[in-house]
């Protein structure tokens, strides 16, 4: 009995639908219902328009809030060009495995993308439900699960889904990355079990074929359009189904061996790992996870470390409440904005010298455009200066000290005079004693907390450069032939591995500046200066 199918078989009964909506088939005010009357509008593809229109009165203004991204879809749900419009698009639900269009699956939109029309148009096509699970795949699925069965409720009984039915969320592939990190792991179809390689986009390459017939259908009334696209749809059904044969077999040819491979490489992983606990251990998280997903997602990538940014912030909040409680700021320009400016004006100095390094080899548009960078950094530099006058007072002797001592050494002894060599007498540049009573405003702390951030931000971009670079080396050795491939194969290599020591270099940089701790060089589980292997 299908019913009682093992659990690693019940995949074969899962009923895959994706969702989407089409603003490219919209439709003018031509004509009425009365006087253009569809054939068989609610026996094909459309709804009857009566209980569809009954329902959607219900909701005649409906804001749908997004805690996720910033989505056109829900920010102008209310603020579509409607005007002269009957319609300003179509929703529709399709099979996603065979990218049937389901049977009363499709829907006008009348003012964009609103949740009450995809739940009519979901559970119309849905209905009636036979098997006892459902998997669906929205752009916005992050979205529009939450509520749904409270939405649901106020349709009609008979697209109710059973009580016993269990239903999934998913997001298409293609439009994953778009959203906030959170939603991407628990709506992965990479990692919902038994869904497959299902991408969730076949809906899309629907919508390409409903497109050619968009500015005909855009001026017809409501009966000749639902009819016409009907006959759309039927057409677009009976090729798929024809084709089913060849679609399928050609699938499969390429799944056996796909898979073959995908399990080699597994098993190499797993092979690979020194430490052969984590196998038994990651798979029992795997498992618990996929039989309940409120527990702890193990594809869930943890941060561990505040960012550059989220450090910032909370600075500037500090800043901001201090405000509030009466505590004066000696400048318009916060400390922690001073700070900042700072270490800007330290990455700019280290990106020039490192562009620069060998500057007799340049090209005269390259020495152009580094002698342009001077000037701007010059200009940087100042505005500092002006800065650090008030924040650092003692500074400003330092620098005078300094400076004098250079004149006083051998012309071969000095150091270079380049803008990007300048010393900027930060706080942790400078000696104890000046740094505990001459930094105004809680400086050490700030640029502490900054260093920090940024010594874990570059070897994240560390770690992402050397992902990259081992996947196209990968890619190389597969895929290209030749000389000539080759030889921009191993530049573009090259350029990366250039990207890396860069960063390296700025990274170990900041570990060796602890303005709090002189010469520490370890923080947490991280030391300094970092090794890098190529």
């Amino acid at each position: 009995d299908w019913k009682d199918a093992p659990q690693e078989l019940k995949f074969l009964y899962l009923l895959i639908v994706v969702l989407d909506a089409n603003f490219r088939l919209k439709n003018l005010m031509r004509s009425s219902v009365a006087r253009d009357p569809g054939l068989h509008t609610g026996l094909a593809y459309f709804p009857d328009d009566e209980p569809y229109r009954k329902h959607i009165l219900k909701y005649a203004s409906q804001k749908d809030i997004s805690t996720c991204s910033g989505f056109k879809t829900l920010a102008h749900a209310e603020t579509k060009f409607s005007g002269g419009m009957r319609s300003t698009g179509v929703g529709m639900c399709i099979c996603a495995r065979h990218e049937f269009v389901r049977a009363n699956g499709v829907g006008d939109l009348q003012k964009g993308e609103r949740f009450c029309n995809m739940d009519y148009i979901l559970l119309c096509a849905l209905a009636p439900i036979a098997l006892l699970s459902i998997f669906v795949s929205y752009d916005i699925a992050c979205q529009f699960k939450l509520k749904f069965h409270q939405r649901m409720a106020q349709l009609p009984k008979d697209v109710h889904i059973p009580d016993n039915v269990s239903v999934d969320w998913g997001i298409p592939k293609c439009h994953c990355p778009m959203h906030k990190v959170p939603c991407q792991a628990p709506h992965s179809l990479n990692l919902k079990p038994g869904v497959g390689r299902t991408d969730g986009e076949g809906i899309e390459r629907s919508w390409a074929e409903m497109n050619l017939v968009a500015n005909s259908t855009k001026e017809m009334g409501p009966g000749s359009r639902h009819d016409t696209l009907d006959d759309h749809f039927g057409h677009h059904n009976w090729r798929k189904k024809v084709r089913l044969g060849v679609s399928l077999h050609t699938r499969l040819l390429l799944g056996i061996p796909e898979q073959k491979r995908q399990q080699k490489i597994f098993e190499d992983f797993s092979a690979s790992l020194q430490d052969q606990v984590f196998v038994p251990k990651w798979t029992k998280m795997v498992e618990e996870w996929e039989k309940d997903p409120l527990k702890s997602n193990p594809y869930m990538s943890v941060v561990a470390t505040a960012s550059q940014d989220d450090v910032k912030r909370q600075l500037l909040l500090e800043e901001k409440e201090s405000l509030k409680a009466g505590i004066p700021q000696i400048h318009d320009t916060g400390p922690t904005s001073f700070i900042t400016m700072g270490l800007l004006v330290e990455d700019s100095q280290r990106r020039i010298a490192w562009d620069a390094r060998a500057e007799e080899e340049l090209t005269l548009s390259q020495s152009n455009d580094i002698h342009r960078r001077r000037l701007l950094l010059h200009r940087q530099l100042k505005q500092f200066r002006n800065l650090q006058a008030v924040y650092m007072p003692a500074a400003s002797l330092m620098i005078a000290q300094y400076d004098e001592a250079q004149k006083a050494l051998p012309v071969e002894e000095r150091a270079r005079d380049e803008v990007e060599y300048h010393l900027l007498w930060l706080p942790s540049a400078l000696p104890d004693d000046h740094r505990l009573h001459n930094c105004r405003a809680n400086l050490v702390a700030i640029e502490t907390k900054l260093r920090q951030a940024q010594c874990y931000d570059t070897l994240e971009k560390i770690r992402s450069l050397q992902r990259g670079r081992l996947s196209f080396i990968g890619f190389r050795n597969r895929n290209i032939r030749g000389q000539n491939p080759n030889t921009r194969a191993s530049e573009t290599i090259a350029r990366v591995e250039m990207k890396c020591m860069a960063l390296a270099i700025s990274s170990s940089e900041h570990g060796m500046s602890h303005p709090a701790v002189p010469g520490r060089k370890k923080w947490g589980n991280m030391s300094w200066p970092i090794q890098l292997y190529l």
